[in-house]
């Protein structure tokens, strides 16, 4: 014959887990909960956000080696001198398709597979 073997927990452990950790919540704050809520959950009675200063422009605005001009960021590889680069940018904005584009051509590659 097998035994068997059943643990019983206690039905008051649950509650002493619960009290366990309401016991160590207390310590672990500078108010009670009534305060808390009486100022609505804020660090304390007369809290505000402390002002942060900002400065009235960016540091470099007179920095003559940014580019304020947005033409001059549209070919921003320029900038690398390198033609291989450049031959790469203008093979695929030349191939660069439109959706529509590309549609087609799925269409028309379809008709050649149904022809043949």
């Amino acid at each position: 014959m097998k035994e068997q073997v059943s643990f019983h927990r206690p039905k008051n452990s649950r509650w002493l887990k619960a009290a366990l950790a309401i016991s160590m919540l207390f310590p672990s704050g500078c108010t009670t909960l009534r305060e808390y809520v009486r100022n609505g959950y804020k660090v304390g009675p007369q809290y505000a956000k402390p002002p942060a200063p900002v400065a009235d422009d960016w540091i470099d605005t007179v920095d003559k080696r940014l580019i304020k001009d947005p033409d001059e960021h549209r070919r921003w590889w320029a900038n690398f001198k390198d033609p291989n680069l450049d031959s790469l940018i203008c093979m695929a904005s030349q191939q660069n398709l439109t959706l529509r584009e590309a549609g087609f051509r799925v269409l028309a590659s379809r008709a050649k597979l149904a022809i043949t």
